[in-house]
């Protein structure tokens, strides 16, 4: 996958990659190696700042090619349970549980050449910049379990981290309450205040979702695309399953009287916003008023608290 991305040349990626869908002639590991350390965009500038990391991946893929291809007979084609083998399991078992460490640690490494956002997101002046990602931080104690403390560090050297630590730094910071939502889908209905001062940096699913929970005291959650995405808040729902179906969602549109319906001990109400069904779980029904004032809610709208 690196070497498909860090090809330089548009048409010989396209053609590389067509050539691996259809398992074709594709190059062996060594000549990849040999051109993403030469060649490549991202992988030449860690290859110069990370070089023990590449030594590493060729003493130990040569010792594993060793024990699996060369003498495969002897470390993993016999019988493990064989009175005469017995003797060597330990070593075995061990030797194994270190070469399966040491490619964990390279997997994590090699990863990081298609983009920083693991090793980002630990930086909390990142995160506060971050957008909604599904890439997750790499914990500490995976760094220090697989050892690659000093390889990160100095990966935090290279172009495509510094490139990209720069950019998010230029954006406007997050406050708390900002991060809480774009990250989790998080609304704190005790900083509205806050959320307000920076209601820009959101999108418009967020917006809608914090202009319902500030309009209604009522509300507990917010759903959005078919019920696929939603929103939750500091308020505590009367519903107590946990559980979801889509075809719960789709009856809530087909209904005929959208607000109130009954879902389980709360209630849900289906209004239209940007063309789209905006579901809102709420715990008390709505009067006529309330569902007009909701009803009214949009983008630009006033999403004052009613009384």
């Amino acid at each position: 996958m690196i070497y498909l991305i860090d090809i330089p040349n548009e048409e010989d990626k396209k053609k590389k990659l067509e050539a691996w869908r259809k398992k074709e002639k594709f190059p062996s590991f060594s000549t990849m190696r040999e051109f993403l350390k030469n060649q490549g965009i991202v992988s030449s500038d860690i290859h110069k700042h990370l070089p023990s990391f590449f030594e590493k991946i060729w003493k130990y893929s040569q010792k594993i090619n060793k024990a699996v291809h060369k003498q495969g007979f002897n470390f993993l084609y016999i019988s493990r349970n064989h009175p005469l083998n017995r003797y060597k399991e330990e070593d075995f078992l061990s030797e194994f549980e270190s070469f399966l460490s040491e490619t964990i640690g390279i997997i994590s490494i090699l990863r990081l050449a298609i983009d920083p956002f693991p090793i980002l997101l630990k930086d909390e002046e990142i995160y506060h910049r971050m957008f909604d990602t599904l890439t997750l931080q790499y914990p500490d104690n995976f760094i220090e379990k697989y050892t690659i403390t000093g390889l990160v560090e100095n990966y935090k050297k290279t172009e495509l981290y510094q490139n990209h630590y720069n950019h998010f730094m230029d954006k406007e910071k997050q406050s708390e309450a900002i991060t809480h939502i774009i990250q989790n889908q998080f609304v704190n209905t005790k900083e509205f205040d806050s959320i307000n001062q920076q209601l820009h940096l959101l999108k418009p699913d967020d917006i809608l979702a914090v202009k319902f929970l500030e309009k209604s005291e009522k509300i507990t959650k917010c759903y959005t695309m078919g019920g696929l995405l939603f929103y939750f808040s500091d308020r505590n729902t009367n519903r107590t399953s946990h559980s979801y179906s889509s075809e719960d969602f789709k009856n809530f549109s087909k209904a005929s009287q959208k607000y109130n319906q009954k879902y389980d001990e709360a209630f849900i109400s289906v209004f239209s916003c940007n063309g789209e069904d905006f579901y809102v779980e709420h715990n008390q029904k709505f009067s006529k008023r309330e569902c007009d004032e909701l009803n009214n809610i949009n983008l630009n709208s006033n999403s004052s608290a009613s009384e």
